[in-house]
């Protein structure tokens, strides 16, 4: 897969403790591919259970390349084995790599003064302390949560009641909202403190003048050139290795697929949906709460801005709609598309709106979670 000159692949590794890295299985692959041309970054999760050649040792889950590195002596130990592995069994080229542990993981988004995250559907954050045996219940209802470091930690760890890619898109929302949330200047002022304050916790062939150089570049990134990529159920296949292992074979053809989206320009009709620059008002048509900031969480990186958010005339809509007050058109397909709306709701009553060029009034059949 060609990836231009411009863009630099950075994979993020996590794994449960840095004590033992001969022991520890990584937890968490996602290759973040910025191209500084284009201003332009895109994710890709890897699952933790999926099948390779692994240089050197021979085939196994990609999750115990990294440490099969330090146990090996291979040369650039844990990172450059699973590097390689990676290159090896998919083709896709990394630059640089940065581990973090969970305590490190914790500390960081406590650093940063902790993280808006909007949760649209339950989930279970069931846990062990570390001073009991017993596990604890932790079920976030769906809501708008600002988590600390330890939240946030079991809020991209859980797998309970889901499976690892429903993990993965979590994961992958935690990074986008991070970022969302502090890419602004006074970001750069603050890496040279941030990088000695977790210089302990977080591992990386980055230096210093690379993270404000891709700090620079991230400040100028529009949401709609944030993309989110996954090797899923549809680029895999479940398999029983000879040992009686649950594992995943890599579907080459359709993980191609994928990278061959991970290296494309960015969409003309993401900008143009941006350049269209329509006034939306979200309006929730039904009795569950929370459904416009849900919605507005998940518009924002198709290049929509949701100016106002409220409640409609009544809570029984049956059906979403979308009201066209000032022709909009890129704006209006994007929102039928995403918001999966037919044609038989979309309504175009030229002129009112009162500053407002599209209205959406959510239905009972408005899902966040699908």
């Amino acid at each position: 897969m060609a990836f231009g000159d411009d863009t630099v692949n950075i994979l993020l590794i996590g794994l449960d403790s840095t004590a033992n890295l001969r022991g520890q299985n990584t937890d968490v692959l996602i290759v973040v591919s910025v191209n500084k041309a284009t201003r332009q970054v895109s994710m890709l999760s890897i699952p933790r259970d999926l099948w390779v050649y692994i240089p050197t040792y021979g085939w196994n889950r990609i999750n115990t390349a990294h440490r099969r590195g330090y146990s090996l002596g291979y040369p650039g130990e844990g990172s450059a084995l699973l590097i390689d592995t990676i290159e090896m069994n998919i083709g896709l080229p990394i630059h640089h790599w940065a581990r973090v542990d969970f305590a490190g993981f914790t500390k960081v988004v406590d650093q940063l003064g902790g993280v808006d995250i909007t949760v649209a559907c339950p989930v279970n954050l069931r846990f062990k302390p570390p001073t009991s045996e017993e596990e604890q219940e932790m079920v976030l209802l769906p809501g708008i949560y600002h988590m600390d470091g330890d939240t946030a930690l079991k809020y991209v760890r859980t797998r309970r009641g889901s499976s690892d890619f429903a993990r993965a898109r979590r994961q992958q929302q935690f990074l986008k909202a991070m970022w969302s949330q502090f890419k602004s200047p006074d970001i750069i002022a603050r890496i040279p403190g941030l990088w000695t304050a977790l210089s302990g916790s977080v591992k990386t062939d980055l230096g210093l003048d690379d993270l404000l150089s891709l700090a620079r570049v991230g400040i100028d990134i529009k949401p709609q050139r944030v993309h989110s990529y996954y090797i899923g159920r549809s680029e895999t296949m479940d398999w029983v290795t000879d040992q009686g292992w649950q594992v995943l074979l890599p579907r080459l053809d359709k993980i191609q697929e994928v990278l061959a989206k991970l290296a494309s320009p960015p969409s003309a009709d993401e900008d143009q949906v941006a350049s269209e620059g329509a006034a939306i008002e979200v309006l929730n048509g039904t009795t569950r709460p929370n459904l416009p900031q849900f919605a507005a969480d998940q518009l924002q990186w198709y290049g929509l801005k949701i100016t106002r958010t409220g409640t409609a005339d009544r809570a029984d809509y049956p059906k979403t709609q979308i009201i066209v007050f000032n022709d909009r058109p890129k704006a209006v397909e994007t929102l039928a598309k995403v918001l999966k709306v037919t044609a038989a709701n979309i309504v175009y009553q030229q002129g009112g709106g009162q500053g407002i060029d599209v209205q959406v009034i959510l239905g009972a059949d408005y899902d966040p979670c699908r």
